[in-house]
């Protein structure tokens, strides 16, 4: 009867896991991976303002943060347990001291996940070792990592063959550990490609590829913690059985970006940002005030335009940037407007404005475009400024009046999304101009498969059949 009754709770204990596990893999991918993707596609939409911030990693102590930190501690006392049961079962060294490593190096990361203190601690040793800090330090952030990376591979390497053997646990840990490199590889090489949409895709990737690296561990570790989870497998059979999983989650994603570079892509035609951001400046604007950049035509159509702005209303409501182009020859017609609404914050953001009609005059037609700050009198717009001097022939005006030289509005401006002629050819045009455009597609194309092949490789082990998950070739 106790035996019994022990089997029964080993079964309900399991299925509660199996349910905890797939309930962590939808609300990652339903509330964050994917609103972030369909917000990137579809602003007009879906815009970032109305993404739920509780469910977004970058939000310290928020509700995604305590979720990460829940599971990486529920995964550092599965390996605990582990250790203890490797030093029960005399496994040796190599299984007792990997577990304990593993457990204790979880732990670290639950922590500072908790505390959010790993972005400072680095910062604070890239200051010491390299004396380096911003933008410079993202060479000596790589140089600082390759060696921490390549120990963690050699340490897991010897834990998977010598300490786990051919168990069946042996997949889900390498795939977590290799999900955890990548992670910190992408956190670290995050600034050295091109920014904008590939910043926001970065960061998805690097939260979900650490997430789904916890969670295979977890997994792995469970399942080396059965009786039965250690039939002897050959390696080839274990990782050949996810072959056809990787090859569709890779098809999905060439598919789908192959869709949407057709039709929701937009071609970066004009960028004034201010880099290093040492130059950037925010510009305070009051009511129905305005700022003025003068500049000329690209040629291909704008379809969009995205500034940096920010709304600080003391009654905490939400304010409207509006934009109209016109053309210094006949200043009275307009040429396209937009306009874009957004609560109050203290940090300046960038923001999309779709432009109505998309400007679609002549190349190299001088232009105006104005920025109306449609907010309430006790309210305050503030716009980004940046000290490039991009229009040395171009004027700058804040209401009408000259403004300081060497300043120009800080804006980036887009194509149309409608799949042209001449939108493919400005896409192949900018994919060929410079070599950080390749790098930066293989670097989204790898890890949006990952992030996609990993949840499914968590579903299908979790939902398959107890008698069938251990299935392999024994020896």
């Amino acid at each position: 009867m106790r035996f019994a009754n022990h089997q029964a709770a080993v079964r309900v204990a399991e299925w509660f896991g199996r349910i905890l596990l797939v309930g962590v893999v939808a609300l990652w991918w339903g509330g964050h991976v994917g609103p972030q993707l369909f917000s990137l596609a579809f602003p007009s939409l879906l815009s970032p303002d109305h993404l739920l911030r509780q469910l977004d990693p970058e939000l310290d102590e928020g509700f995604a943060n305590a979720a990460s930190a829940a599971t990486l501690l529920i995964v550092a006392l599965l390996a605990a347990a582990n250790a203890f049961a490797s030093w029960r079962r005399k496994a040796g060294r190599f299984a007792l001291v990997g577990w304990f490593l593993l457990a204790a190096l979880v732990a670290v990361i639950a922590v500072s996940e908790m505390s959010d203190t790993h972005n400072d601690a680095q910062a604070d040793v890239l200051r010491e070792v390299f004396g380096v800090e911003g933008r410079p330090a993202d060479w000596a952030r790589i140089t600082l990592v390759s060696p921490l990376l390549a120990a963690f591979a050699l340490a897991m390497w010897l834990f998977a063959r010598r300490g786990l053997g051919a168990s069946a646990a042996r997949v889900p840990i390498v795939l977590g550990a290799g999900a955890w490199m990548l992670s910190v590889a992408y956190d670290a090489t995050q600034h050295i490609l091109l920014t904008g949409q590939d910043h926001v895709l970065g960061s998805i990737i690097e939260e979900m590829l650490e997430i789904c690296g916890a969670l295979l561990i977890g997994l792995g570790a469970a399942m080396a913690l059965r009786a039965d989870a250690a039939p002897r497998m050959r390696p080839r059979a274990q990782f050949g059985r996810l072959r056809a999983q990787l090859v569709g989650s890779f098809v999905a994603v060439v598919v789908l970006g192959t869709l949407a570079v057709v039709f929701t892509y937009r071609v970066l035609l004009i960028d004034v940002g201010a880099v290093p951001d040492l130059e950037a400046l925010e510009l305070r604007l009051f009511a129905q005030e305005t700022v003025t950049q003068e500049l000329r035509m690209p040629a291909d159509p704008i379809g969009r335009i995205d500034l940096r702005l920010a709304q600080r209303d003391p009654g905490g409501g939400t304010g409207t940037a509006a934009v109209r182009i016109t053309s210094p020859d006949l200043p009275d017609r307009t040429l396209a407007v937009g306009s874009v609404e957004f609560p109050s914050g203290v940090r300046t953001q960038w923001r999309s404005i779709d432009l109505l009609p998309p400007l679609t005059v002549r190349e190299g037609r001088p232009l105006r475009v104005t920025v109306i700050a449609d907010i309430d009198s006790d309210s305050e717009l503030w716009v980004g400024v940046a000290k490039s001097n991009w229009y040395a022939d171009g004027g700058f005006w804040i209401n009408g009046e000259p403004a300081a030289p060497h300043q120009d509005l800080e804006f980036v401006a887009y194509g149309t999304a409608e799949p042209t002629r001449n939108k493919l050819r400005a896409v192949w045009e900018s994919f060929t101009s410079d070599w950080r455009w390749p790098a930066t597609l293989a670097r989204m194309v790898v890890g949006l498969t990952l992030i996609t092949f990993f949840p499914v490789v968590l579903v299908t082990a979790v939902c398959r059949p107890a008698g069938r998950r251990d299935e392999g070739v024994r020896t």
